[in-house]
């Protein structure tokens, strides 16, 4: 029968208190739930098995959400353990009942498949192994997200009593396995001493020369009864669910729900993630990220506006148009890498500075070489999207590898620059440099990290290259567009009309006016709107100016004009619907589109053509920057 078991500590053995969860503490991650959003939705992208995305729930119960009864039949067992005095557990309540939980489920990945009856590492890797079994100790690599062996950790931290139950389903047998982990300190029971670690599960002793161990269960009737304590969406699809009895106070929907946000905005917008949080917290109790509402959520938040929304809009405008339209640079010269002007070929550099000063969106692809110590030298690369902000500050560069964000890889602005940067890694190479040089949390690079140091031939010079591309690259082409500025006071001193050539007033000025100077490059429009509306054969036109906004969110109200009221307001459906109009968008993703309101995020130059109205009637269009308010709609 499944159960829990502590290890009695040997007089001989050394007396151990687990410090690995202080990875994760705070001082790593900011945010309570990041760290926990951060391992899970890492491991679940390891497991990805196709194409398809993978699909994520984070269920948050009620503060009685598991009922005293469940809290007997799964905790009884190690609360002696728990409430031990030396268990380094604080406010532990004298025996099980009610309380609140927290479970995580993956969709569409492997689920943890190995040997389940496997005591020492083996040279085919086994997820079940590194999760249940081991720690410090991962079989990830390459493209994979972990390397350190102690992700697992915020799971245990994610309760107050570093304690959780597992069901995973994989494709191979068994099939479904049910086990349970809990890490405490060094302790004591009744004068007996015992190790850290807890397992539950079912006790083995046919494991030879002596030994016994707890291995996972494989009772079906112990697994239906964990999807029905704990409302599981898991029935026999492969993939993993852990369940975090009497869940921390601080892992809320709205936390988790933020720094999904935050953190996985590329993955979802980019069609390999989809995230489901229940909670009863939240306004409709459940919210779901998917590609298309993600954008629609990103819209509503105030507090994502600054940082996240202009690199989601990046991020879209990348999936849209694929990395076959990158513009490859020169590689850096062979040996240690270096950023040299060389590197943006001067037959590119003036059209690419152009682009950068009117707010295109640029996208580059940068060849590199990595080369292992004592291995052979391997041809990489990496993209990188630029856009230069014309109305903000811009902010600090975004770098992804594999989908996961490293938060602290470069947390300040490119000095001098207005811009938005994205630094995408996903080529083998060097996706696995860069994985070794992360920290346990995966918030930042360190050349210093055990995984990384001595590794790599020219190792430091590779994190240095690769963080200040953004920076380099812009301060490039800033610097090119200064040489041929031709809009810095156009707002001021528009370009005069075209007519006879004057007199240079000085030899200098006659010199310059001498040399072939070309026009303003194409596209480019002296003067100082936001935004263009225009009038079209049975319709209009709305298209950025030259003074480009942020990427903010725009909102399109239209209407027949009236002669009383507000036309907006009296506008009725039989009218017309936005929706079933022809419709043609550039620099653009459409949001929301119904009736006679239109939203849009734009993710560069943006042009929105919209015709089929009736040509008898006056017709009043309604640009708003950001959603309407009640009294604009």
């Amino acid at each position: 029968m499944a159960g829990w078991r502590f290890r009695v500590h040997r007089r001989d053995e050394k007396i151990r208190n687990p410090i690995q969860g202080e990875f994760f503490s705070e001082e790593a991650v900011e945010r309570p739930a990041q760290a926990l959003v951060r391992e899970v939705v890492q491991n679940s992208l390891d497991a990805r098995t196709t194409e398809e995305p993978v699909s994520l729930r984070f269920s948050v119960s009620s503060a009685e959400g598991m009922s005293g009864e469940a809290a007997a039949f799964w905790l009884a067992g190690a609360f002696e353990h728990l409430k031990a005095p030396d268990s380094g557990l604080r406010g532990v309540p004298a025996g099980p009942g009610p309380g609140r939980y927290l479970a995580i489920e993956d969709f569409g990945t492997t689920g943890l498949d190995g040997d389940p009856r496997a005591l020492r590492p083996e040279e085919t890797p086994s997820r079940l192994f590194a999760f249940f079994r081991a720690e410090g100790i991962s079989q990830k690599g390459g493209k994979d997200g972990g390397r350190w062996g102690v992700g697992k950790t915020v799971f245990l931290r994610a309760g107050t009593l570093n304690t959780i139950l597992c069901l995973t389903v994989r494709d191979g047998k068994p099939r479904r396995l049910v086990f349970g982990q809990s890490v405490l300190r060094y302790h004591h029971v009744n004068g007996v001493y015992y190790t850290p670690d807890g397992a539950f599960g079912e006790d083995d002793a046919g494991q030879g020369a002596g030994e016994s161990a707890i291995l996972p269960s494989e009772d079906p009737a112990l697994a239906e009864r964990l999807i029905r304590n704990f409302g599981l969406s898991r029935r026999d699809e492969p993939g993993l669910s852990v369940v975090v009895p009497c869940a921390s106070e601080e892992i809320t929907g709205e936390a988790i729900a933020d720094a999904v946000m935050r953190e996985y905005f590329y993955p979802i917008l980019t069609g390999r993630l989809t995230v489901t949080i229940d909670d009863p917290a939240l306004p409709g109790g459940t919210k779901t990220l998917t590609a298309e509402s993600l954008l629609e959520q990103l819209m509503a938040s105030k507090d994502l506006t600054a940082n996240i929304k202009p690199l989601a809009a990046l991020t879209v405008s990348l999936h849209r148009e694929g990395f076959g339209r990158a513009l490859s640079l020169a590689p850096p010269k062979k040996g240690s890498p270096a950023w040299t002007e060389a590197m943006i070929p001067a037959d590119i550099r003036q059209d690419l500075a152009a682009r950068y000063r009117a707010g295109d969106t640029l996208l580059l692809k940068v060849p590199l070489t990595v080369q292992p110590e004592g291995g052979e030298p391997a041809e990489t690369h990496f993209h990188m999207v630029l856009r230069r902000d014309l109305s903000d500050r811009g902010a600090a560069p975004a770098f992804v590898r594999n989908g996961i964000q490293i938060p602290k890889a470069l947390e300040r602005r490119v000095r001098g620059q207005n811009l938005w940067a994205l630094v995408l890694i996903e080529d083998r190479p060097l996706a696995t440099l860069l994985g070794d040089a992360e920290t346990p949390a995966h918030t930042h690079w360190s050349k210093d990290t055990q995984n990384f140091k001595g590794k790599y031939k020219y190792g430091s010079a590779v994190l240095e290259f690769v963080k200040t591309a953004p920076r380099f690259v812009a301060e490039t082409l800033a610097e090119a567009a200064r040489e041929r500025d031709f809009l810095s006071l156009a707002e001021y001193f528009p370009l005069p009309e075209a007519g006879p050539a004057r007199a240079a007033p000085s030899a200098r000025l006659a010199a310059e006016a001498a040399r072939d100077v070309p026009r303003p490059p194409a596209g480019l429009v002296p003067g100082g709107e936001r935004y263009r509306i225009e009038g079209l054969e049975g319709g209009f036109r709305i298209a950025t100016g030259a003074k480009t906004p942020a990427l903010e969110p725009l909102t399109v109200l239209v209407a027949y004009d009236c002669t009383k009221g507000d036309p907006v307001r009296r506008f009725r459906p039989e009218d017309f619907d936005l929706a079933k109009l022809p419709r043609k968008v550039d620099g653009a993703s459409v949001v929301f589109c119904e009736g006679n309101r239109l939203s849009l995020l734009p993710v560069g130059r943006m042009k929105l053509e919209i015709t089929g109205f009736d040509p008898n009637r006056d017709l009043l269009v309604k640009l708003l920057e950001g959603a309407p308010t009640e009294a604009e709609e």
